[in-house]
């Protein structure tokens, strides 16, 4: 999501009525919201580049994004939304129920499309990774309460609520907690997998430049061990002193070599700074997944206001698992976990698919750590 996107979305979810123009947000702000922020009624906040008259800087770094991420005191900001949008007949969405049946070694079978009402959990992660320099940005995504996932309901959710006012209804009961924390959990591990592929860039930079000063440091040391050789040829120092030179320079290289690795392995961090529960009626896909002689039943919902299917998580990292993998156990995996199911790991069954080689998997059963990895030498891609 844009930074202007997501500070626009922020104010919308505290009542405001925001909307992005350019590197500017213009925006109405209730009273109490304006004075928490320091800010007039009606502001204009500057994103990107320096303020004008009149604006105020909102961009990355700013006191007043920070304030705006945190509008309620303590933690991440939480917003809740009941909408009663109206339904497609169940004909069309039976016809997208094929689309989101297709598995790699396995077969699908709708058994039913009903109404039945579906919960959603829309995060906002602050994304930040170091090493030289600093990366920042912003992922969004959501994920419903069953297999699922959607990335455009925060994006869609805005434009939805401003061409339909009347679809939102008053919050009625409450979730358990427990069910918020699975929800966080597995938003967390999506989010940390398109972190990964959003700092891509930034940690191939890394990458190239670890790569340049490596190669500067070994031709430096290779010229002075070059020099140490014709001192030796001449024969005018002692065997014992070039030897212990030797060992000097090439433990000075060693060194060198370490700290450049050291300084350029990137962490990365996500810190979720906003999150919005969406309760709203749907569809839901009840379909039987067959691999071999087991089975399994499934659901998926069908989003009323991104107006399609949900997308299939994978059960071993949590990533998005594009057209999943089944192992033999019908857990749905993506590609990188089909060789060894970590989920079927996790119950000490046998994950391995048919025909994959004999290899250890990419990630551990719980994918990457929990808030922060690092890497010594950064890989594009790998973080």
């Amino acid at each position: 999501m844009d930074l202007a996107d997501f500070v626009a979305s922020a104010l919308n979810r505290a009542g405001c009525v925001a909307e992005c123009v350019g590197d500017r947000v213009e925006a109405l702000l209730p009273p109490a919201v304006a004075a928490s922020l320091g800010l007039p009624e009606n502001a204009t906040l500057r994103i990107r580049g320096a303020p004008e008259a009149g604006e105020v800087h909102a961009g990355l770094g700013s006191t007043l994004l920070a304030q705006i991420c945190g509008l309620q005191t303590g933690g991440t900001h939480v917003f809740r939304a009941a909408l009663e949008p109206i339904l497609p007949k169940k004909e069309r969405v039976e016809n997208e129920a094929e689309r989101v049946l297709t598995f790699q070694n396995g077969v699908g079978r709708m058994e039913a499309v009903e109404e039945a009402p579906l919960h959603y959990l829309a995060f906002d992660f602050r994304l930040e990774a170091l090493s030289e320099e600093r990366h920042e940005g912003l992922v969004s995504l959501a994920v419903d309460g069953e297999m699922g996932w959607t990335p455009d309901l925060a994006r869609a959710l805005a434009a939805y609520l401003a061409q339909h006012r009347d679809a939102r209804r008053r919050w009625e009961g409450d979730r358990e907690a427990t069910d918020l924390r699975a929800g966080h959990a597995r938003a967390r591990a999506l989010a940390r997998a398109l972190a990964r592929e959003a700092a891509d860039g930034f940690i191939a930079r890394m990458a190239r430049r670890l790569r340049r000063d490596t190669r500067r440091v070994e031709d430096y040391y290779a010229a002075l061990g070059a020099e140490l050789g014709k001192r030796r040829v001449r024969g005018r120092e002692a065997p014992d002193r070039l030897r212990s030179k030797a060992e000097a320079i090439e433990a000075e290289r060693r060194r060198r070599l370490h700290d450049l690795q050291r300084r350029h392995a990137v962490t990365l961090r996500i810190e979720p700074v906003c999150v919005l529960e969406v309760a709203t009626p749907g569809l839901s896909l009840r379909a039987r997944l067959h691999r071999r002689k087991n089975e399994r039943r499934v659901k998926l919902g069908w989003n009323p206001i991104t107006r399609e299917f949900d997308r299939w998580l994978c059960e071993g990292c949590g990533a998005a698992a594009g057209v999943p993998v089944l192992c033999d156990a019908i857990h749905l995996l993506c590609v990188r976990c089909a060789d060894r199911c970590p989920a079927c790991a996790r119950g000490g069954a046998s994950a391995r698919m048919p025909g994959a080689a004999d290899r250890p998997p990419e990630h551990g059963p719980s994918g990457p750590p929990p808030d922060a990895s690092r890497q010594e030498g950064p890989r594009a891609g790998d973080c």
